[in-house]
């Protein structure tokens, strides 16, 4: 991995900086302002009121902005500020009840455990006692930055500040000055951790099944359970102010350019490539790490650092040909570069599939076994073994593996437990996925980077994989399972699509039509077997008293097809009768159809898969003796390998959201 350094060109005192769908939202201390960039060469600058806030921090969820940060006025009677927004441009700003009357530093802001957290700490004495001395936690959560609440947790001990927060194994833990670490169930009552350290500890997250945290004097302590803490080796002696895990890698930097690598947590290497200044933001997108600092001192524009880093498996000869295989553990067990034919279908809402027909020899035969997993060159998807068929037609002998791609993984488990979700239907998934029975313990799930519509579910003993997949078509979103080899875990991810309609202008368009010579052949199903044009909802009570909405797209005689979708489930727990009814509605909405529309064709322009169109885009679609002119998503390719030649299927769907229909 090289760390590579970039001029933003952007004036400023570069603070944080996060990653919200595909765009980077970085801030700047002084002038105060949220600068956006999507390829890190070109940016928008949006100011902020520095009478109000300077930023420092900033986080995202919900469908939210926060920034969090000091103020110019310390010793004035003034407020203490957040700033928040819907679209990272336009920015509010919200005072809090610090209790105090001069305007206080936010220290830390995160998105955890489905809400915003953020605070500051106080120390001091009593006036009328002043031997009973105190520090004090001011921590606040929200979760639409409208209703915040204010927890107080009073100790007697002096100089017990908080600095950053983390939420994992249903705990919330926080480090901060003179090496504190506290850990709570409830935001409310905290207890006191030993660290074994005085350092003041500045940054904690959390990944592959432990708690890093990263502090002053090159300080690192791991923990599996936020109790019991480890101090590592980081051979730094600089302060690292922060630290992120992703891709099966935890990376700390800081003061003096230090950047620095661990599988583990408990080898570090440095490899800050002489880079120097000091880092203060953090992010990961796909498979590359940015890095902030402040600010270079001959032209004060603050400098970028990043390095990439990569999934893909390469081997010797043709791409498609190879074929490697891995044990449960992620390791190597051998590579194939021949086979008989190859049907590989990737699915964007649900688990892909895959068969491949084999020769039998000796060599395969030590490591084709079920729960092997098989990856393909460059390919994110990686399917497991579930059949394995050996067949003998007197002349040649062949052994026909097939399976489903890893989120298959999912439908092992179930919901044990009640889970009463409302947020965004990402965090509702990690939730999901995280309240599970492990699948191992090289288990991650993705860090939220992207939107997602708002959703309220109750759920209990459904299984999980069936209820991501449901949670996927509704948010329009794809979910799948990915291993990382060189880390060895696996990683649950939501992923979306690109928008390459004509209904668009920031991505490069791409049609499908006879015009442009790149499908053939085809299959189109229209059927009104599934149509509903008139919608019944029932929702809770029984008889005459239960509460029935309709839903009506004004259809008449033969064109109107009625269903009844029972919603007793749908609680109306804290609804008045409107808001109730206005639920049922959006359900019964839902269940709106035309009928089936199914659109397959055989794409013939084959170098544009994965550079111009993917799985997940919406393109443009034209079949002009079929009389189709429309948008679609590509929810499903399929590529089939036979004889040395190749041929690849999408597969189109609605590119649009459903109502949420919990039945």
């Amino acid at each position: 991995m090289k760390v590579i350094g970039k001029d933003s060109r952007v004036y400023g005192n570069g603070k944080d900086i996060i990653v919200v769908d595909d765009k980077y939202y970085m801030l700047s201390s002084s002038p105060a302002k949220v600068c956006v960039s999507e390829d890190l060469e070109n940016w928008t600058e949006y100011i902020l009121d520095d009478n109000k806030i300077v930023p420092m921090h900033i986080a995202y969820g919900n469908g939210i902005f926060v920034i969090v940060g000091g103020t110019n006025h310390p010793h004035d009677y003034l407020p203490t500020y957040i700033c928040y927004s819907t679209d990272g441009v336009h920015w509010n700003y919200k005072t809090i009840d610090t209790g105090l009357r001069t305007p206080y530093s936010l220290d830390y802001v995160e998105f955890i455990n489905n809400r915003f957290v953020f605070g500051f700490c106080t120390t001091g004495h009593y006036i009328d006692d002043p031997n009973h001395k105190f520090s004090k936690f001011n921590i606040y959560e929200t979760t639409n930055c409208i209703n915040i609440n204010r927890r107080i947790y009073e100790t007697s001990e002096v100089n017990q500040f908080l600095r950053d927060m983390t939420y994992a194994k249903g705990l919330y833990v926080a480090c901060g000055r003179n090496g504190i670490i506290y850990t709570s169930t409830n935001l409310s009552s905290w207890k006191k951790q030993k660290s074994g350290v005085s350092e003041y500890l500045y940054g904690i997250n959390f990944g592959k099944g432990q708690f890093v945290i990263t502090g002053d004097k090159g300080r690192i302590l791991t923990s599996f359970d936020g109790v019991n803490w480890t101090i590592q080796n980081s051979q730094s002696t600089s302060l690292l102010m922060r630290s992120r895990y992703a891709n099966g890698m935890y990376i700390a930097c800081g003061y003096n350019g230090a950047i620095l690598q661990s599988i583990d947590g408990i080898n570090w290497q440095d490899i800050s490539n002489n880079h120097s200044g000091v880092i203060y933001g953090l992010c990961v997108h796909n498979d590359r790490f940015v890095m902030t600092s402040n600010y270079y001192s001959t032209t004060h524009t603050i400098p970028l650092r990043y390095f990439d880093v990569s999934r893909e498996l390469s081997a010797d000869g043709d791409a498609d040909s190879s074929l490697f295989f891995f044990d449960k553990e992620l390791n190597m067990l051998g590579i194939v570069d021949y086979f008989i034919s190859l049907r590989w279908l990737r699915k964007y809402f649900e688990a892909g599939e895959f068969e491949i027909v084999l020769p039998v020899n000796d060599y395969m035969k030590q490591f084709i076994a079920t729960d092997v997993i098989v990856m393909r060159n460059n390919y994110t998807e990686a399917g497991i073994i579930e059949t394995i068929e050996y067949s003998d037609n007197g002349t040649n002998e062949e052994v026909t593996i097939s399976g489903r791609f890893l989120s298959a993984l999912l439908s092992r488990r179930i919901v044990k437990n009640k889970i009463n979700f409302i947020g965004n239907t990402i965090e509702g998934m990690n939730t999901l996925v995280n309240a599970m029975t492990p699948l191992t313990s090289q288990w991650e799930t993705e860090i939220v980077t992207m939107s997602s519509p708002h959703i309220e579910f109750q759920v209990t003993y459904k299984n999980v994989y069936d209820y991501l997949c449901k949670l996927a078509e509704y948010s329009n979103i794809g979910i799948r399972v990915v291993p990382n080899v060189d880390s060895k875990v696996y990683m649950f991810e939501v992923w979306k699509g690109v928008d390459r309609s004509s209904e668009q202008n920031e991505n490069e368009e791409y049609s499908f039509s006879d015009d442009n010579f790149n499908i053939e052949q085809g299959k189109l199903v229209m059927s009104k077997k599934t149509k509903a044009s008139y919608v019944l909802v029932g929702g809770t009570g029984e008889d005459n008293n239960r509460v029935l909405v309709e839903v009506n797209d004004g259809a008449t005689g033969f064109d109107r097809y009625e269903v009844f979708s029972d919603q007793k489930s749908l609680s109306n727990k804290d609804l008045s009768d409107s808001a109730y009814r206005e639920k049922l509605k959006s359900v019964g909405e839902g269940k709106l159809s035309d009928g089936t529309f199914q659109l397959e064709v055989t794409a013939l322009v084959q170098q544009d898969y994965k550079t111009k169109w993917n799985l997940g885009d919406i393109v443009n679609i034209k079949k002009e003796k079929w009389g189709v002119y429309t948008t679609y998503r590509i929810i499903a390719v399929e590529e089939t390998i036979e004889d040395g030649k190749k041929t690849i299927y999408p597969t189109f769907g609605s590119p649009l959201s459903s109502a949420w229909d919990d039945e």
